[in-house]
């Protein structure tokens, strides 16, 4: 009851309850001034809209447009049907309460029944609607009985006021009163459904549909019966027609009431007939729909039901839940889509009972581990419908066999989305451990003031093979490496560990650049069935005097900024790739680095960068790029780089690892005596001015005079053979430096010109054997510098041919 109290007596608040009123009394009276517009017979045989709209605005809108459709049709009965000429008022109240009584109970009787009946499953909130066959036999069973009961309530009330006639004509108003309640209450709770619901099922359309079919079909029917039968005279309409007319002589009084009342008999049969043959084609409908819900409707939103519980499972946010109706609160919903019966369609409960499943124990019909609906419970839920010839059953078989399919889908998608966030979160581990060890932090030595370095390292992949160093040997030399690992990702990343692990060891172990490689490269050949090789270069610069030692193990060609100049390629002999051969031994070179000079290394991810017609970047621009910016220091230049490659590749993907490493020379440690510099045309004559410049240097560090004789001899034989050979009869310039170091007392003394190329050390020894005039001319004079000096060293160098000679004094 307390269902039927609150949709019958809804609480709007007394202003909304005073508007009901008012607006149902508007449309009462406009229902009865339409009514009796289109009425054949006024009074007798009516269409009377206010008959059906009554009850339904009583279960639809509540008791106070009852109110006002009771208060009009109340006083229109009284005003209009009782005789208040006789003066009674006694006959008057009891014809009026006779009347008005059974009309108040019509317009609840209705509401009573809907929301005090319910059917099996289905919500003690379900609003009227027809979107299911059962809740379309509900209503017509509702409204049958409630006609009935209104027109019994009627009779029995008035029976001492009524004539026989009078009697029958209510019968035939039971007629009038449910067919106008089907032909405008279902229209009425439709439009009333789409309006709450912004929808209307299938169902909701096919009642429609039938229903305007219906009225129709057993209208024409019922004209086409009653038009061709011989109870009635052929004449009677042309008769009726002229008795309307006024001054009509031919016919007595007799004959009018006799042809008015076969008009009025007409007319009324013609009602029962066609509520007869309406009432019969909806009922054939109602099978109709009802055979059509069980065998297609309702399967196919049950399917979709379950398809929507197996597609949006646990965790579906509010705002993608159906919207709550307005004036119902949200826990009141009914659990069952849109247009599936509760009894018949059950929405997907969060857990199912094993009595209703026919199971012995509870299930989830959610797995927690993959997120959807368990196969087995999905299975069980379309188990009605699964078995058959038809193509609702092998499309629900279909369903089953494809969510199980699904579930395998998902759990071995979720193995390998749980197995590829492991792997990417060691990848990112193992980024971080390899940033970890590469130096990271610069400036990297902040109290040396000898030098200025940065470098950078941009992998194509989490992790990389690129890799780059840098470390004190001790006080006074500075090693510097660079390596590029054949391949990318993790096996590069692991190669990358060891061969840095071996290279900074063995450099700390005091080797030169070429022991160090020979000794790597002997260390990654030994079982390496991968084939993994590793190209590097490494360079140990002695702050000392800027000389820098390096060696070259298939590594790309370092780039040198003269102060004041520009950067060139240093292209010096390198040997192969680390790990490739076994056995091989490299060989070094030299780079004198005076203070402002400035060095830059990198891997072939810089000159092999890639844009989108693949063309690469190239040495010629990465060079051009370097110089764009003369005075810059080592962060800028490699910042520079990297603006180039982003605007030389756009958008496309980075193909390789990029890594940089600068170094700028600015000012030697100071254990050396600053170098003095002569520069000379290469003419023979300009031999005492280099033969004065070295000896007033020697004597000033203290040179015995054996030494000073022996470094003299060698200054003497070295210059006059660039004078007389370096420039083939051309002019040219030489370049004498002179640096001294006190601690170990060594001289140190620079040759450099740009003649040809020419390794004077490569020379073979003379055969000092033989008679003077037995041995081949030329190769003395070196073969004495050689035996005379400590170290003698050659190197061909930015154009130029560089030899170096040491002696301590």
């Amino acid at each position: 009851m307390k269902n039927v109290k609150k949709h019958l007596f809804p609480n709007y608040g007394w202003k909304k309850n005073l508007l009901a009123v008012a607006v149902s009394i508007l449309i009462c009276f406009l229902a009865s001034v339409l009514s009796n517009q289109i009425s054949l017979v006024r009074g007798i045989s009516q269409f009377d809209l206010t008959s059906a709209l009554l009850p339904l605005f009583g279960f639809s809108l509540g008791i106070w447009w009852v109110a006002g459709f009771a208060i009009y049709s109340g006083a229109d009965f009284l005003f209009t049907l009782l005789p208040l000429e006789t003066g009674d008022i006694g006959l008057t109240a009891s014809v009026y309460a006779g009347a008005v009584l059974p009309l108040i109970l019509f317009s609840i009787l209705p509401a009573i029944l809907w929301y005090g009946i319910r059917l099996k499953g289905e919500s003690k909130t379900e609003y009227p609607r027809l979107d299911t066959s059962a809740h379309v036999i509900k209503y017509y069973l509702i409204m049958l009985v409630s006609v009935a009961f209104y027109i019994l309530l009627d009779m029995i009330t008035m029976v001492r006021y009524l004539s026989m006639d009078a009697m029958w004509l209510r019968i035939y108003w039971f007629f009038q009163y449910l067919d106008v309640i089907l032909i405008v209450g279902i229209p009425f709770l439709i439009a009333i459904s789409m309006i709450r619901n912004r929808t209307l099922t299938i169902n909701e359309r096919m009642v429609l549909a039938f229903l305007v079919i219906g009225v129709i079909a057993a209208a024409a029917g019922a004209y086409f019966v009653y038009r061709n039968t011989m109870y009635l005279s052929p004449s009677l309409f042309e008769d009726y027609e002229a008795l309307m007319k006024p001054g009509y002589p031919e016919l007595t009084d007799d004959v009018g009431v006799q042809i008015l009342e076969r008009y009025e008999t007409y007319w009324n049969r013609f009602y029962v007939m066609t509520a007869v043959m309406l009432n019969g084609l909806l009922l054939i409908e109602m099978a109709f729909m009802s055979s059509i819900e069980r065998k297609v409707t309702k399967p196919v939103l049950h399917l979709a039901s379950v398809l929507e519980q197996y597609a949006k499972p646990e965790g579906t946010e509010a705002d993608e839940q159906p919207a709550v109706p307005e004036g119902a609160e949200a826990d009141e919903q009914p659990a069952v889509p849109e247009g599936a019966e509760a009894d018949e369609q059950p929405a997907v409960p969060d857990r199912v009972e094993s009595g209703e499943q026919g199971g012995s124990t509870e299930n989830s019909l959610v797995d927690n581990a993959s997120g959807t609906m368990d196969p087995a419970t999905i299975k069980e839920l379309c188990r009605p419908y699964r078995y058959g010839y038809g193509e609702i059953s092998s499309l629900t078989r279909t369903f089953v066999n494809l969510t199980g399919r699904v579930d395998t889908y998902t759990k071995n998608l979720r193995q390998v989305t749980a197995e590829k966030e492991r792997i990417g979160t060691e990848l990112d581990v193992a980024s971080k451990i390899q940033r970890d060890m590469l130096p990271g932090v610069f400036p990297p030595f902040p109290n040396r003031k000898e030098f200025s370095l940065y470098a950078s390292m941009t992998p194509a992949k989490e992790v990389g093979g690129d890799f780059y160093d840098f470390y004190f040997i001790d006080e006074d030399h500075l090693a510097l490496t660079i390596a590029d690992v054949s391949g990318k990702g993790v096996p590069a990343a692991l190669f990358m560990v060891i061969s840095k692990t071996l290279l900074k060891n063995q450099a700390q172990r005091g080797s030169s650049p070429k022991e160090i490689l020979t000794y790597v490269n002997h260390q990654l050949s030994q079982n390496n069935e991968t084939m993994m090789f590793c190209t590097a270069w490494v360079g140990i610069l002695d702050l000392r005097d800027g000389k820098l030692t390096a060696a070259n193990a298939g590594h790309e060609y370092p780039a040198v900024r003269r102060r004041g100049g520009s950067f060139e390629l240093m292209k010096n002999h390198h040997g192969p790739g680390l790990g490739v051969f076994d056995g091989i031994r490299y060989s070094e070179y030299e780079i004198t680095l005076a203070p402002g000079d400035c060095l830059f290394v990198y891997t072939d991810g810089v000159p092999e960068a890639t844009d989108a017609s693949e063309t690469i970047l190239g040495e010629e621009r990465m060079v051009r790029a370097l110089n764009a910016v003369p005075d810059a220091g080592p962060e800028d230049l490699i910042g520079k780089i990297h603006e180039t490659i982003r605007d030389f590749v756009k958008e496309e993907p980075q193909f390789d690892d990029i890594t940089m490493l600068s170094l700028q020379f600015l000012e030697m440690s100071g254990q050396k005596k600053a170098r003095e510099t002569l520069t000379v045309p290469a003419r023979v004559e300009n031999l005492g001015r280099v033969m004065d410049f070295i000896s007033a240097l020697l004597e000033a560090d203290g040179c015995q005079e054996d030494t000073l004789f022996s470094v003299s001899l060698a200054v003497e034989e070295i210059f006059v053979n660039i004078a007389n050979y370096a420039y083939e009869g051309g002019e040219g310039d030489v370049t004498v430096d002179y640096s001294f170091e006190p601690e170990g007392k060594l001289s140190e003394i620079v040759f450099s010109d740009s003649g040809l190329p020419f390794d004077p050390t490569a020379r073979p020894a003379p055969d000092i054997t033989l008679k003077p005039d037995e041995r081949q001319i030329g190769g003395l004079g070196i073969y004495i510098v050689k035996q005379t000096m400590d170290e003698v060293n050659y190197q061909y160098s930015g154009g130029k041919n560089i030899l170096t000679i040491r002696k301590k004094i």
